[in-house]
């Protein structure tokens, strides 16, 4: 129990001496800061790629969810959002799952999200990745960052 308190107290301590905390985060998913958006590819290491217009579909919706503004670099970026993105075939159509995380420039986790899922479907117009997006915005953000950020 002694270690179990001395290991929740340093962690707290860390987090406050180097600003990692909830009022830090607050201040970097502010509503029009800039975000660099990372978003892996599903098919590395294979001979095929995520469409491109996936990307962009990904990265619009974190950019309309937050109400942030696109960074071209992570260098001039408040902060990175970075999503991981699996694409597998489920039955006759594909599932998308992303798992979003808020990044520092240099890479410390500040936030990690759900897995969310989607698979194509006639709401989502047979795009799993859109349906997956959504599901982001509204599950990983709206319901758990945001809260977490006082943006609720």
């Amino acid at each position: 129990m002694k270690k179990a308190i001395l290991l929740l107290t340093s962690f707290a301590a860390l987090l406050f001496t180097t600003g990692l905390g909830a009022q830090n985060l607050s201040e970097l998913v502010a509503p029009g800061k800039k975000v660099y958006v990372e978003i892996d590819d599903p098919f590395a290491g294979t001979d095929s790629a995520m469409p491109s217009d996936e990307y962009v579909e990904i990265k619009l919706g974190v950019l309309e969810a937050g109400s942030w503004a696109e960074a071209k670099t992570a260098g001039e970026a408040d902060f990175v959002m970075h999503i991981s993105a699996i694409k597998q075939r489920d039955q006759l159509v594909f599932r998308t799952t992303l798992t979003p995380s808020v990044r520092t420039k240099d890479g410390n986790v500040l936030w990690q999200g759900k897995p969310v899922w989607a698979r194509g479907a006639a709401v989502n117009g047979f795009r799993s990745t859109y349906g997956a997006t959504k599901a982001m915005a509204r599950k990983c953000f709206e319901k758990d960052l945001f809260k977490i950020a006082g943006r609720d």
